[in-house]
């Protein structure tokens, strides 16, 4: 089988939405769909095109890039506001859509009365809805504007700053909760619309890493809490399909 490269997201990349600052470590993440390939690495994503039925060649930039939270633009809440590292994105083959995990690794909500954190070893529980009413109408990707035809290239590739200081996640008993945001798309192109949720999150949720089954999206994560300690959580694939609601979230907690 032959096989095609190209450059992705990265220092000096440029596409339709011009360039990007990115940094190192480069949490990246790439699914890959019958004619399009797209890519999140920290807090950017890209699609490109793959060679098919749709495009004669694969690698060409079609969107991007972008911040990854543009998939979230008018949903509201953290997943609209807060545009973190660590999304990732997959394409589901079973029901030809693509999904987008993407955390919140801020507390949200300070003040409310959330269910406790789950503890390991104990049956799992329902997670909170982050919004009320979600996921609503379908909503198209939001496309930026390019920019103008006068702007040039930068002269030399700009070397990828340094990674930030690492920061201590805050102590489980603090005011407030994190969440984990999904979009799901509505067809086959990750250039249409969306399906978008948001669920409560009461431990650290770093460096989700989904599977796509066929009874739910199932999501384990690093809770940043205690350095063993695992938190797993199942989405209702059907529903997230289809857009209904209430689809539910259940997780429970692992040493």
């Amino acid at each position: 089988m032959p096989c095609s490269s190209f450059d992705g997201l990265g220092a000096s990349f440029i596409g339709p939405q011009w360039s990007a600052p990115l940094r190192n470590p480069s949490d990246n993440s790439l699914a890959v769909g019958p004619d399009h390939v797209v890519q999140t690495v920290n807090t950017r994503m890209a699609v490109f095109t793959k060679q098919g039925g749709r495009f004669d060649s694969t690698g060409q930039v079609l969107y991007g890039p972008v911040p990854t939270n543009n998939v979230f633009r008018g949903f509201g809440g953290p997943c609209e506001e807060k545009n973190n590292g660590d999304a990732v994105v997959r394409y589901d083959q079973l029901a030809q859509r693509w999904l987008v995990v993407m955390p919140i690794f801020s507390r949200v909500r300070t003040g409310e009365r959330h269910a406790p954190a789950p503890v390991a070893g104990a049956g799992a529980q329902l997670s909170e809805i982050g919004q009320a009413g979600q996921p609503g109408a379908e909503q198209a990707l939001y496309r930026p504007p390019s920019p103008p035809p006068a702007a040039t290239p930068p002269s030399a590739p700009a070397a990828p700053s340094a990674a930030p200081p690492a920061v201590a996640p805050v102590a489980p008993d603090s005011q407030g909760v994190y969440a984990m945001c999904y979009a799901v798309s509505t067809s086959d192109s990750p250039l249409g619309s969306y399906y978008r949720y948001e669920f409560v999150r009461p431990l650290f949720p770093d460096y989700p890493r989904p599977a796509v089954w066929p009874d739910g999206y199932y999501v384990p994560s690093s809770t940043g809490d205690d350095v063993i300690q695992k938190h797993a959580c199942v989405v209702e694939r059907a529903r997230l399909l289809e857009g209904r609601r209430p689809a539910s979230s259940a997780s429970s907690s692992t040493t």
